[in-house]
């Protein structure tokens, strides 16, 4: 005979509040509500402003070629034109409405610092979601500037380590035991596939930078 668990209406608003909770996919997040998609983006902005994901530390040989173009913090990982310019890597993330009561985190579309406008010195372009790609997993080009230099980018996850803080704060904020004892264990399993996706993308001549 099989027995069916009987679960009472506590355990189910558990359940039903930690399912809310925004899920990080391959390359974007997903959120029930407005609120925590922003967030999240404040999270990422914040952390890489400050310095304060934890990221790899940047080469000393990064630093000094940040510092040769006048570059703010040139010690932070992933700052560069910092939060003035709208297309560098900390002003990349935008929420997108995709349903009711559903919304995307995700980079915008175009490109970093916007190299294929008229006047821009002769550089690859780069999309953004493709230089996201190769900062949040890493990566190893094996033909780095044509020149067949290998060079290796770690991954800097600035958008999981962002994530992750979010969703933290959010367990701390949660009055209920049993909620906050369910989002420590809440486990993000999104990024099946996203070392082959980048691995394609490089194959095809991106060239990434710290």
């Amino acid at each position: 005979m099989m027995v069916k668990a009987k679960f009472s209406k506590h355990f189910e608003a558990v359940k039903s509040r930690v399912r809310r909770l925004p899920k990080m996919m391959i390359g974007h997040l997903k959120a029930h509500a407005r609120k925590d998609a922003n967030g999240v983006i404040e999270e990422f902005k914040d952390g890489i402003a400050n310095d304060s994901l934890r990221l790899e530390r940047l080469r000393p040989a990064t630093i000094e070629s940040k510092e040769r173009h006048g570059l703010g913090q040139p010690t932070t990982p992933l700052f560069g034109l910092g939060l003035e310019d709208r297309r560098s890597y900390v002003n990349m993330l935008h929420v997108r409405k995709v349903a009711e009561r559903m919304y995307v985190v995700r980079p915008k579309p175009g490109y970093h610092h916007g190299k294929t406008e008229p006047g821009d010195p002769p550089k690859k372009a780069v999309k953004l979601k493709d230089l996201f790609d190769v900062h949040e997993y890493g990566a190893l080009i094996a033909n780095a500037f044509g020149k067949g230099i290998v060079v290796r980018i770690p991954p800097r996850p600035a958008l999981r380590f962002a994530y992750k803080k979010y969703i933290r704060r959010r367990a701390r904020e949660d009055p209920a035991v049993k909620v906050r004892a369910a989002i420590a264990r809440f486990v993000n399993a999104g990024d099946a596939g996203a070392l082959q996706r980048i691995e394609s993308k490089l194959s095809k001549g991106l060239q990434g930078v710290e």
